[in-house]
């Protein structure tokens, strides 16, 4: 009796330690998947006219100490879809000490079809991690060849809108411009009108001291 209780405590210990070794390698898992990057895109528009473009977004999460490296081809993504431009890495800190790295391609295409765009790559120590696909179409142009009138001249650029608040600065600066010229003509008014009242003081005073002095002088020969 002794000996079956202690094989079932070895195998209950046996059982206990195999769950605990089951937890530490799933929890080293995760830790590690966890500091794996990520990468993820999205594209701006998926259906384009040929030689229309389009932008596709990229980003990288990964631990803000821990060296990436995005393969980006140079000019082509795949046969049929060209790539006009990449922006440069743009890095943001996150919570948890994590690291989100953003990069725009614009893209452009010549061929009509539906392209499945191949996977970004990001090289993360030893490990090459693959990011989601997106697809693109691109169409034609439709045009009716039975009716080739329908062919249209180029379009004449469109004339905006009359909009009164645009004008707004221009109507304030002639209200100005012409309150101001109000005030300086009612000064240089006021100013002349004083200057003729000064004139006609200074005549009427000289006037009379003459007639005093004339009469003063007349006098004498009255006498």
């Amino acid at each position: 009796m002794i000996n079956v209780i202690k094989k079932e405590m070895n195998l209950i210990k046996k059982v206990i330690l195999s769950i605990g070794m089951l937890f530490a390698l799933l929890n080293m898992g995760g830790v590690m998947f966890a500091q794996q990057a990520l990468i993820d895109v999205r594209i701006d528009s998926a259906a384009i006219l040929i030689g229309e473009q389009t932008e596709l977004h990229l980003s990288v999460t990964t631990a803000k100490d821990k060296a990436v490296q995005i393969l980006i081809p140079a000019d082509t993504l795949m046969a049929g879809v060209e790539i006009l431009a990449v922006s440069a890495p743009d890095s943001t800190l996150i919570e948890n000490d994590k690291l989100v790295i953003r990069q725009n391609l614009l893209l452009t295409s010549f061929d009509s079809s539906l392209y499945l765009l191949p996977p970004l790559r990001v090289i993360d120590g030893r490990d090459t991690i693959l990011s989601n696909q997106v697809a693109l179409k691109v169409s034609t142009v439709p045009v009716n060849v039975d009716k080739p009138e329908e062919f249209y001249d180029i379009k004449e650029v469109w004339k905006a809108p009359f909009v009164l608040a645009d004008y707004y600065a221009i109507i304030y600066g002639v209200l100005l411009t012409l309150f101001i010229i109000c005030v300086v003509m009612y000064i240089l008014q006021r100013l002349r009108s004083k200057r003729v009242y000064c004139l006609q003081w200074w005549y009427l005073n000289l006037s009379c001291l003459l007639m005093n002095k004339l009469s003063k002088s007349l006098i004498p020969l009255k006498r």
